[in-house]
């Protein structure tokens, strides 16, 4: 394996990335951001487009596609919402990945030495600087949405890793 596109699930900033795993290097990364001004339906649709064609840009596809299962939320609603995000982001990715794999908020954490108590902004910020410092990347404070697909991507490859599906 050698090519994983990571995500980070939200309704208002989609972070992302392409990590190249042989190279141990991020190839690609950004940020999508749905519009605010139209219902759920719609910003699912453009959601689904929007990944369709990143993915069917790269020629191949990827090997793996890997992203945040949001798992709890204090509001019902939203942890719902997210829930629909990833659906859709899933299912726009199933023709171009061979290999799906969800990761947990704490796997992302702890793929980085992240501590699990840490609070949200402060990880958040711990986790861009980790980032920036071992990929060579200059994330800004409000990047932190393509900081945090980046530690999805690097739990996905331990995971594989874990797995035997990478050496």
């Amino acid at each position: 394996m050698s090519k994983i596109l990571a995500i980070d699930p939200s309704t208002r900033c989609i972070g992302w990335c392409v990590l190249d795993t042989r190279a141990d290097a991020i190839r690609d990364y950004g940020a999508f951001k749905p519009r605010q001004d139209v219902g759920l339906d719609d910003k699912l649709k453009e959601c689904h487009e929007w990944l369709a064609e990143l993915m069917a840009e790269s020629r191949r596809g990827y090997d793996v596609f890997a992203f945040e299962l949001p798992v709890y939320h204090r509001n019902v609603k939203t942890l719902r919402t997210l829930a629909q995000f990833a659906g859709v982001l899933r299912l726009a990715a199933r023709p171009w990945a061979e290999q799906t794999i969800e990761i947990l908020p704490a796997e992302r954490r702890l793929a980085l030495g992240v501590p699990i108590a840490m609070s949200g902004a402060r990880a958040k910020a711990h986790i861009r600087r980790l980032v920036n410092a071992i990929y060579g990347l200059e994330l800004k404070a409000d990047q932190h949405d393509i900081a945090d697909a980046i530690a999805v991507a690097v739990a996905a490859q331990k995971r594989m890793i874990e797995m035997g599906l990478q050496s």
